[in-house]
């Protein structure tokens, strides 16, 4: 439920943004320059005791009201990749637009997300595109407000004995469902190695079930969250195929932001203020290694060295994972629902078809036009 309120009389929530002030920008893009001479905040900058002022926000310059809002994550644990509100709150962003935030995780992937978002559990969710098309189709009146990734890649991991993509023809394939995210990724990076329909899929679920069948010889390969990157590594029995598919298949959006279009209409506010949170917090994580081991260390302390930990941000950095943009294409989403319609059991005569369809562009846009583009082989707006 969003409440705008006083600072001082704001109630208490699960997670709160705390720590790091926004970093200063400029036009056309941003800078790392903070300031901190005491001087009076310019346009679009945070007032001297860090709190944000109106302009920044798109209004006049005055001190913005606090604004409760209850998020729901992907991951129904700590992930160091999809876990994205809970990786953006220790850097100090939602404090920065005057969000107070509520950070809840569930299990299951994205249809739950959405069903959850219907039911009044959350204001805004991360869930998958296709989950959020697959709703639509069924008349779910919701949008997705930005990416939160903008290309997306997994990592395949096959048992020791194959030690080229070319070695698994013919072979047994373990992906999390048939219909998913991960059997898409897996088929464009296939196609690109000319082995389309040369694997046997099997559903075994995420990495906590593939790993055993992994082991036990039931598949021979399989599609992974890149986090687990830095631990497969480590394994002698495995081999790591390819780190990160993003580095193969054309550019491939998957998670996004979603609300209901009713919260949109009554909370426009909230909406913008989440949308250039996220986009700047994601910034700082792609600029920055430090500021990515702080938002890991703070959810997941010691579950990777700090080698691994730069291992996997330099990976997936590389790939053009951050939406530093807003990760909103147009064209290469349409080709996700393209192939996603092609898939076993997907709708015969879905409604939602084109990537346009899903997104409310208006809080991205608003957020470039304050923000800058940030220059980006990966995420360019098709769109404006």
């Amino acid at each position: 439920m969003v409440v705008a309120d006083d600072r001082d009389a704001c109630a208490c929530r699960l997670r709160r943004g705390r720590g790091r002030g926004r970093r200063g920008r400029r036009a056309g893009g941003w800078c790392g320059d903070t300031g901190g001479d005491g001087a009076e905040p310019a346009e679009g900058e945070t007032s001297g005791d860090g709190t944000e002022t109106e302009a920044a926000a798109g209004g006049t310059d005055t001190e913005l009201s606090t604004i409760n809002l209850t998020l729901l994550e992907l991951a129904g644990v700590p992930e160091a990749m999809i876990s994205y509100w809970t990786m953006v709150e220790p850097l100090g962003y939602f404090d920065e637009y005057a969000l107070d935030v509520e950070i809840l995780t569930s299990a299951g992937g994205g249809p739950p997300k959405i069903q959850a978002l219907l039911a009044g559990e959350a204001d805004v969710v991360v869930s998958d595109a296709v989950s959020v098309a697959s709703a639509m189709n069924q008349g779910a009146e919701i949008k997705a407000v930005a990416g939160a990734s903008s290309h997306y890649g997994a990592t395949i991991v096959a048992r020791a004995e194959y030690e080229t993509l070319e070695d698994l023809r013919g072979q047994n394939y373990g992906v999390p469902s048939l219909g998913g995210a991960a059997r898409i990724i897996t088929d464009f990076t296939l196609r690109e190695n000319d082995l389309l329909g040369e694997v046997n899929y099997l559903a075994v679920g995420g990495s906590p079930e593939m790993v055993p069948a992994l082991q036990a010889g039931r598949i021979a390969a399989g599609t992974f969250v890149p986090s687990v990157l830095p631990l497969m590594r480590e394994d002698s029995n495995l081999n790591v195929l390819v780190e990160n598919t993003a580095t193969i298949h054309e550019r491939l959006p998957n998670f996004v932001y979603v609300t209901t279009d009713a919260f949109i209409e009554e909370n426009p506010d909230a909406v913008q203020r989440l949308v250039k949170a996220m986009i700047e917090g994601e910034r700082d994580i792609a600029e920055n290694f430090e500021s990515y081991q702080t938002a890991v260390e703070s959810m997941m302390p010691g579950t990777y060295t700090d080698e691994q930990l730069e291992d996997l941000w330099t990976t997936i950095t590389e790939g053009g994972y951050w939406a530093v943009n807003g990760g909103i294409h147009f064209a290469a989403l349409t080709e996700v629902f393209d192939a996603f319609y092609e898939l076993p059991d997907s709708p015969s005569d879905p409604v939602i078809t084109e990537g346009s369809q899903i997104y409310d562009t208006q809080f991205v846009d608003a957020a470039l036009e304050d923000l800058g583009m940030v220059e980006s082989e990966f995420d360019v707006p098709d769109w404006r």
